[in-house]
């Protein structure tokens, strides 16, 4: 799951970086890295112990980058992925507000003084 999350943020990165230059074809390549077809490489076991609104949210965020993918071919306007971005940020942030996933072993920070 953890990996799952860079791998958004990595493309996220790649979105970012091409929209300002209006590269659209980068748009739709790096959106379909992350859409539907990427839920399917997380192990079932995982997926089976991840509760059903995290699932959802998940899903979503996957069909987003779809959307993103098909729009920005057909349409060719990075304003409109901008606001389909903030969409999809909106749902990561319900997500990390709601779930944290905690590794085992790990050691909190120590409070900056």
């Amino acid at each position: 799951v953890l990996d799952e999350m860079r791998n958004f943020l990595a493309v996220l990165q790649t979105i970012s970086e091409a929209l300002p230059r209006e590269d659209m074809k980068e748009v739709a390549r790096a959106a379909r890295k992350m859409g539907s077809g990427a839920a399917n490489e997380i192990p079932p076991e995982t997926v089976a112990k991840l509760p059903d609104a995290f699932k959802q949210l998940a899903g979503a965020v996957h069909t987003s980058f779809d959307a993103i993918a098909l729009d920005a071919e057909s349409l060719g306007d990075p304003k409109y992925t901008m606001g389909q971005l903030g969409e999809m940020l909106g749902r990561c942030n319900a997500s990390h507000g709601i779930y944290q996933i905690g590794t085992v072993g790990a050691n909190p920070a120590s409070p900056a003084k």
